[in-house]
């Protein structure tokens, strides 16, 4: 983590007070130590962090739910839709360790999506990595068979994130 000025500074810069609403069901894939998670459930109904690998904590808003799970576990047993999923920097990880291509993530997506729901994707780092820009124009190649954009900007200024 970055600390909380890096959080707040990602979760504003996507604007997501714009995206969530009181009335939505989050859904946080990757959410690693569910900080951001937490920083967003005060304007959800619910927020659900799905994350296999990094221990979550005890102490979270009562409208937090932690899931330990890969997403191709949670794809897989999940019944509940959501009307926004945050795919903050972790789209690599589920295709080389999920094996999954960029289409399959974008379908996986798409299935934990309500009608009408938004996905907010952040890119890994593109500044000087080829691979992870190639990542990233598959995923938007795969993004756009099943959404439409609506945004689009830097998540992080280090590293040239965009989301």
């Amino acid at each position: 983590r970055f600390g909380l000025t890096d959080a707040q500074d990602r979760v504003a810069r996507m604007r997501l007070s714009d995206i969530c609403k009181p009335e939505h069901k989050l859904v946080d894939i990757g959410c690693n130590d569910g900080f951001i998670t937490m920083l967003v459930a005060p304007m959800v109904a619910s927020a659900t962090g799905v994350e296999p690998f990094v221990e979550l904590p005890d102490d979270k808003p009562e409208n937090v739910k932690w899931f330990r799970s890969t997403f191709n576990d949670f794809v897989d047993q999940n019944t509940k839709q959501y009307d926004v999923l945050l795919s903050l920097a972790v789209s690599i990880q589920l295709r080389d360790f999920g094996g999954l291509t960029e289409q399959e993530i974008v379908n996986g997506y798409h299935s934990l999506l309500a009608p009408g729901g938004i996905v907010v994707h952040e890119t890994q780092k593109l500044e000087n990595r080829p691979n992870n820009q190639a990542h990233t124009n598959a995923m938007i190649a795969a993004f756009k068979t099943k959404f439409v954009q609506i945004d689009h900007g830097q998540a992080r200024p280090s590293g040239k994130r965009e989301y």
